[in-house]
């Protein structure tokens, strides 16, 4: 019978014995549980051990006024866990006397109104269904970026793609899980990767790049803009890292037409700009000997021949810089 109710005590009661001088000499497995110490880290221990800041001197007064006189006393005690978690417990403190009275050990029972434990797995539990809605509305929302995302685990391996990523390189995700830069691109690229992605994890500073790459289905080259971030656990220890990219070859490529466009246009400019001078300082030479009170003199009419022909002169180079000009524009439609 005594084993019965010992077990039937261990399911919601804690149990425990003190001597006179309230030091622990025996606890059940349910004051284990609840307190968070495990039974050799009480026995020998007085009471204190459990003590909380939440009841005054004067009350622990009256509670071993009581009990020292022999006589039983009920009430709420908070105690505190190994942990620092407070739980209350309604506690009845039974003295043991001998048959001279005296006092010979106090048996406590003591039922939780809060069970820390309880308290801990519930917390536990509503944390992970929020960590997991939380990760479902993430991928919900990065499935549907128009960038490609990716992640990669230390060990360089990619632990998550999202739809625009698939649909950008034409594979199917199982092709992509697991795999390492080295598995999917030629060497010179997966080692330039490799050290980028090592160093992102190793200083914990988010990396930004624009970089040539090749479409991984068919061998092209091409350009995309990149930018790495670790991922960080709770404890901060840095597990991973997430990368965001996108195909910028047709900027690139732009940006690389308009700059020889420049070049072009410049030497255009350089050239006939020289062609052009010499024109201009002849009509600026001949004006300045033109005779303005005789305008009609011989030596006036030639000048003005000449200003003719010069001038047809000038004009053909214009013609030839606006021809040169309008045939880059249409190589480049």
């Amino acid at each position: 019978m005594d084993e019965y109710y010992q077990r039937s005590l261990d399911k919601f009661c804690a149990v425990s014995v003190s001597d006179s001088e309230s030091i622990i000499s025996s606890v059940n497995d349910f004051f284990c549980r609840i307190s968070g110490y495990e039974r050799n880290e009480l026995i020998g221990r007085p009471y204190n051990i459990l003590k909380s800041a939440t009841h005054g001197d004067d009350f622990y007064k009256d509670l071993w006024n009581t009990v020292s006189k022999g006589q039983i006393w009920k009430g709420e005690i908070c105690n505190l866990s190994k942990d620092g978690t407070r739980y209350w417990l309604n506690t009845t403190i039974v003295p043991d006397l001998s048959e001279s009275g005296e006092i010979i050990r106090y048996i406590t029972y003591q039922i939780p109104i809060n069970d820390p434990t309880q308290k801990k797995q519930n917390a536990s539990e509503t944390n992970r269904k929020s960590s997991d809605e939380s990760d479902d509305l993430y991928h919900s929302l990065v499935n549907n970026l128009p960038i490609s995302v990716w992640r990669k685990n230390r060990e360089g391996k990619i632990t998550y793609v999202n739809k625009t990523l698939v649909q950008n390189v034409k594979m199917e995700e199982s092709e992509l899980l697991g795999k390492t830069n080295h598995d999917l691109y030629p060497k010179e690229f997966a080692d330039k990767y490799e050290k980028d992605d090592k160093e992102v994890i190793s200083s914990g500073v988010a990396l930004h790049s624009v970089e040539p790459n090749i479409d991984l289905k068919t061998g092209e080259h091409i350009y995309i803009e990149t930018i790495k971030i670790p991922i960080k656990g709770r404890d901060g220890s840095i597990e991973g890292l997430q990368g965001v990219f996108w195909n910028i070859t047709e900027s690139i490529e732009t940006q690389k037409r308009l700059e020889i466009q420049n070049e072009q246009l410049t030497e255009i400019a350089w050239l006939h700009s020289h062609k052009i001078r010499g024109p201009v300082a002849t009509i600026m030479g001949l004006m300045n000997i033109f005779d303005w009170t005789n305008m009609n003199g011989p030596q006036n009419l030639d000048i003005v021949r000449k200003v003719d022909t010069v001038s047809k002169q000038l004009d053909e180079i214009i013609h030839d810089v606006v021809k040169k000009t309008g045939d880059l524009y249409k190589k480049e439609d």
